[in-house]
C-alpha cells in the first residue's frame, strides 16, 4: 500500500519561504563583514608593507636557516645590496668575519625562544671604505619559524665616542706631560733653592754683623716668595692626587678669622688699603686647616687687586650655614669673565707696577678645595667697582673635642738634636755640605754619603748606628728613599727616625710617599728652622745612647707662639741644665709628648688655636698631671686667678725675669717631686692668712676679683684710703711684694683645704 505524502499547506510554504529570506539577509550580512573584513585586512597589510618597507630602521624577516625572505628598503640600503640580490641570501654573508661568531649566537638565541635578544655587528663594506657598525634587536614569530631582525646603524655614534675617546686620551696626555714637567721643573728648582736655605741659615747661626743679618732676612723673604710658587704647584699636584683628606670637626671660626686679621695687616698697610673683619662667635663644621689655606688664597687674591681702597672679610649667618665673605673695593670682574678665574694660569690683571703677582693658580686651587669640603663657592662682582666672594660652611652646635694627629708641624729648633748620631744621604753635594754644618753647629756628629748602598753598609757597622735618618727621596743609585727606608729599618731599630726630603711634586711619588708611614716627609725647600724642629720632634721621642727615660729627668715644656722668647727662655734653661723642649702652640705639644713624660709646662695663657688655659683644662681631663706655670701679660691678677684655677700651679708676668722664671720653675718641680717642701709651703701659706682681719679679708676677696680701690670702697661701703690702709696691711701680712705673690699664698693656703 502506497504511503500517503504529507501535504503542503499554504501557511508551511510561506513560513518556509520566510524562514530562507532570513537565512539569505544573514548570509549577505555576514558576507558584507567578511568583505569589510577583507578590506581592513588588506588595509593593514598595505598598511604594514609600507610601513616595513619605508621604516628608518633596517628590517628582514629570516627563516630558520638564517635565509633572508624579505627586507626593506634601509636594509637594503644598509647592506648595499638590491632586493633581486638580497632575496635567497643569508644575512650571515653580509656581516663582517669577525663577528660572525657573535651573530650566529644571536640567530640560534632568537630562534629557541621568544624573548627579544640585542647583538652589536660590524657589516662588510668595500676595500677603502670603513666597516659599517649595527645593532641587532630580533624576535621570533608565534610560529617559531621565521623571525624579524631589526638593524640600527650605530656608525656615527662609534665614531664619536671614538673621537671622544680620543679627545680623552689626547686631554689625559697632555695633563700628564704637564704634571711632569711641573714635577721635573718643581725638582730642579727646588734643589737650588734648598740649597740657599740652608747657606742662609748657617750664616745666620755663624755672624752677628747686624748688616749681614739684615740682608739675610731680605733674602729669606725672597726665598719664601719662590718656595710659595712651588709649594702652590705641590698643593694642586696633592689635589689630583688624591692625597688631600679632609678632616672635618667643629671649631669657632673667630679664632680663624682672629689669626687671618692679624697676619693680613702688613698687606693691608703696604698697599695702602684698609683692612676690617667681621667676626662672629658661632661654631662651623669644617676642615679648618683647608678653609684657612682658601680664605688666605681669596684674601691675597683681593690685596692684589686692590690699590687704596677696602677689603673686609665678615660672616652671615644663612639658615644652618655660615656665609663667610671677602669683599673687595677693587678692579672687579666682568660676569663673562668670572667662570674664567677659576682656571689654572688665569690672571685679569697683571700689573706692570706690582711685585709677586702670582701664577694664576690661588683660585684655581680655592674652587677644587671648596669642592673637595664640599662647600658653595659664589661670586659677585661689578668691573671697577669690586667683587664678594662667599662661601657657605655648614654650622656646628659645639667645638669637636682635640684629637692628636700623627705629625706635629715643623716650626721650632728642638736641643735634642746635641749628641746624637744623624746620618744625611744626598747626591747634591752643595746641600749634603749645609745639611752637615747646620746639624754639626747643633752639636749632633753627622755622616754623609751619596748613595744607598753606601748607607746601608754605614748602618751595618753596629746595630744602632745612627739615631735619625735624613734621606732625599731621589736618589743616584736607584733606589729610593723610600726603598733605603725599609733596608735601614732592622728588627734591632725597627723604628728608626727618618726625614724624607723630595723635591719631586708628580702625582705618582707624592701617592707612593703617601702610603708609606713612620717618616717626615718635607717638601723642598725646607728652610733650616724647619728642618732643625722637625729632627729635634722625632729625637725627642727616642732615647740617647747610654740612657734610660730615668737618667734623662724631668723636661721642661715652653709653650709659646713667640719664637724670640721660646729661644730666649730655651737657651736660659739650657745654661742652668735644664732639659727643654720648645713648641709654637699648644697642639704641637700635645702632638709630639706622650703621657708618661715627666716635667713642667711653662705655657703662655692667650696662644692662636687652644690658648694655655684651655691647655691645662684638656690635660685634666685627660688625667695627665703635670705641674705647669702660666705665663700672663701685665701682671693680670684676673687672667692669674682663672689660671690657677684651671690647674696650674705657679705663674710669672710678662716680661720674664730671669731669676723669677727659675725659681718658678723649681717650684714647679720641687712639687711635682718633693711632697714635703709643698706641705711646708702650704703651712706657711696658712699661717700668713690666718693673721688677717674679718675686713681684711673682704678688701682680699675684692682684690683678687680685679676690682680696683675706688670700686672696693664703694662695695663696702667705706672710704678709698681705708681700703688703701686694709690692702697694704694684708700685703705686709702675707709677705707679698705684688698681687701675683698674694694671689700665690691665696692658693697655696686653700689647696690644703
Amino acid at each position: 500500500m502506497d504511503a500517503i505524502a504529507p501535504t503542503l499547506t499554504v501557511e508551511d510554504a510561506q513560513r518556509l519561504v520566510h524562514e530562507l529570506r532570513v537565512h539569505q539577509i544573514e548570509l549577505e550580512s555576514q558576507n558584507e563583514a567578511l568583505q569589510d573584513a577583507r578590506h581592513e585586512s588588506e588595509e593593514a597589510l598595505a598598511r604594514y608593507t609600507e610601513l616595513y618597507d619605508f621604516a628608518p630602521v633596517g628590517y628582514v624577516t629570516l627563516d630558520r636557516n638564517g635565509l633572508i625572505k624579505r627586507a626593506n628598503r634601509a636594509a637594503i640600503a644598509l647592506l648595499r645590496t638590491t632586493p633581486e640580490l638580497s632575496a635567497s641570501q643569508r644575512l650571515g654573508a653580509f656581516v663582517a668575519d669577525e663577528s660572525l661568531p657573535d651573530f650566529t649566537s644571536f640567530l640560534e638565541r632568537i630562534l629557541s625562544g621568544k624573548d627579544t635578544e640585542h647583538c652589536e655587528v660590524a657589516l662588510k663594506s668595500g676595500e677603502r671604505e670603513p666597516n659599517d657598525v649595527v645593532i641587532l634587536e630580533g624576535l621570533a614569530d608565534i610560529t617559531g619559524q621565521d623571525c624579524i631582525v631589526a638593524m640600527v646603524n650605530i656608525t656615527e655614534r662609534k665614531r664619536a665616542q671614538d673621537a671622544l675617546l680620543r679627545a680623552k686620551e689626547i686631554a689625559e696626555r697632555a695633563t700628564s706631560a704637564k704634571s711632569r714637567f711641573l714635577a721635573a721643573a718643581s725638582h730642579d728648582l727646588r734643589q737650588p733653592l734648598q740649597t740657599l736655605y740652608l747657606i742662609c741659615g748657617v750664616m745666620a747661626r755663624r755672624f752677628d754683623d747686624p748688616r749681614l743679618r739684615e740682608l739675610l732676612a731680605s733674602q729669606d723673604q725672597a726665598l719664601d716668595v719662590m718656595s710659595g710658587m712651588l709649594n702652590t704647584l705641590l698643593d694642586i699636584n696633592q689635589i689630583d692626587a688624591g692625597l688631600t683628606t679632609p678632616q672635618p670637626i667643629g671649631f669657632r671660626i673667630a679664632v680663624l678669622l682672629e689669626r687671618l686679621e692679624r697676619d693680613f695687616a702688613f698687606h693691608a698697610g703696604t698697599g695702602g688699603n684698609t683692612w676690617r673683619v667681621v667676626s662672629s662667635h658661632l661654631f662651623v663644621h669644617s676642615d679648618p686647616k683647608i678653609l684657612e689655606q682658601i680664605l688666605r688664597n681669596l684674601l691675597s687674591n683681593a690685596f692684589k687687586y686692590t690699590h687704596h681702597g677696602k677689603v673686609l672679610l665678615g660672616c652671615r649667618r644663612r639658615g644652618n650655614h655660615l656665609s663667610i665673605e671677602v669683599c673687595d673695593t677693587g678692579i672687579g670682574i666682568a660676569e663673562n669673565q668670572i667662570d674664567s678665574i677659576f682656571n689654572e694660569f688665569v690672571q685679569i690683571e697683571t700689573p706692570s707696577d706690582r711685585q709677586n703677582c702670582g701664577l694664576g693658580l690661588g683660585l684655581s686651587i680655592v674652587k677644587r678645595e671648596v669642592e673637595l669640603l664640599g662647600h658653595t663657592l659664589k661670586v659677585r662682582s661689578q668691573p671697577g667697582r669690586g667683587s664678594v666672594f662667599s662661601i657657605e660652611v655648614p654650622l656646628a652646635e659645639a667645638e669637636t673635642p682635640i684629637t692628636v694627629p700623627g705629625l706635629p708641624p715643623f716650626e721650632s729648633m728642638n736641643a735634642a738634636i746635641r749628641q746624637r748620631r744623624i746620618l744625611v744621604v744626598e747626591d747634591d753635594i752643595a746641600i749634603s755640605s749645609m745639611m752637615n754644618s747646620l746639624f754639626t753647629a747643633e752639636g749632633a756628629t753627622v755622616t754623609v754619603t751619596s748613595n744607598a748602598a753606601t748607607a746601608i753598609s754605614l748602618a751595618a757597622v753596629s746595630p744602632r748606628a745612627f739615631d735619625l735618618v735624613v734621606t732625599d727621596y731621589t736618589l743616584r743609585d736607584g733606589p729610593t728613599g723610600l726603598d733605603l727606608i725599609s733596608r735601614l729599618r732592622t728588627t734591632e731599630q725597627p723604628d728608626l727616625p727618618v726625614i724624607l726630603l723630595t723635591g719631586d711634586i708628580s702625582t705618582t711619588t707624592l701617592r707612593k710617599i703617601g702610603t708609606h708611614t713612620g717618616c717626615i716627609h718635607m717638601t723642598k725647600p725646607v728652610s733650616t728652622t724647619q728642618l732643625l724642629h722637625a729632627a729635634g720632634v722625632l729625637l725627642s721621642r727616642t732615647q740617647r745612647p747610654g740612657t734610660d727615660a730615668r737618667s734623662m729627668g724631668p723636661t721642661i715644656f715652653v709653650i709659646d707662639d713667640d719664637e724670640a722668647l721660646r729661644q730666649t727662655m730655651g737657651a736660659l734653661l739650657t745654661e742652668e741644665g735644664r732639659s727643654v723642649e720648645s713648641y709654637p702652640n699648644a697642639e704641637a705639644f700635645l702632638n709630639a709628648v706622650g703621657s708618661t713624660r715627666e716635667g713642667c709646662l711653662l705655657v703662655d695663657a692667650v696662644m692662636p688655636g687652644m690658648g694655655g688655659l684651655e691647655l691645662l683644662k684638656h690635660l685634666r681631663s685627660q688625667n695627665r698631671r703635670l705641674p705647669a706655670i702660666v705665663m700672663t701679660g701685665h701682671g693680670d691678677i684676673t687672667m692669674a686667678v682663672t689660671a690657677m684655677k684651671a690647674g696650674a700651679t705657679d705663674f710669672v708676668s710678662k716680661p720674664l725675669d730671669p731669676e723669677g722664671l727659675l725659681a718658678a720653675v723649681d717650684r714647679a718641680l720641687e712639687q711635682g717631686q718633693d711632697l714635703a717642701t709643698e706641705s711646708i709651703r702650704r703651712n706657711d701659706a696658712i699661717e700668713r692668712m690666718s693673721s688677717l682681719t674679718p675686713r681684711e679679708y673682704d678688701v682680699l676677696e675684692q682684690l683678687l676679683a680685679g676690682h680696683r680701690n675706688k670700686t672696693i670702697a664703694h662695695c663696702l661701703g667705706i672710704s678709698q684710703r681705708t681700703v688703701e690702709n686694709h690692702r697694704a696691711s694684708v700685703m705686709r701680712k702675707t709677705k707679698s711684694k705684688a698681687l701675683l705673690d698674694l694671689l700665690r699664698t691665696v692658693i697655696d693656703a686653700n689647696r690644703s683645704t
